[in-house]
């Protein structure tokens, strides 16, 4: 899964065919994603840094070919847990 491309936040799951065409709805808008760990994150000073995926359900601040980048730390919690900002695609381009 190198050189993914983040587009947007799934709405739902998709299943894929047999030529591997998936399916989905995604929400291209800006979205908060609050109180989610994030491997790397140690304290307040993490605000504004870039949040990388590395699958479905998992965020790192380390970049990566299979971890493209997502959004941005906006808030610190505790430990590794955060609030992440997941701008629309044009975006997340721009930033």
């Amino acid at each position: 899964a190198a050189n993914l491309e983040h587009l947007g936040h799934a709405l739902e799951g998709g299943t894929g065919d047999a030529g591997g065409t998936v399916r989905v709805s995604i929400e291209a808008g800006d979205r908060i994603l609050e109180k989610v760990s994030v491997t790397g994150v140690t304290a307040e000073t993490d605000v504004g840094t870039m949040v990388h995926a590395t699958d479905d359900n998992t965020y790192t601040l380390t970049p990566g070919a299979s971890a493209p980048a997502v959004g941005r730390v906006i808030k610190f919690h505790t430990g590794t847990t955060v609030d992440i900002l997941i701008p629309g695609t044009a975006a997340l381009a721009d930033a």
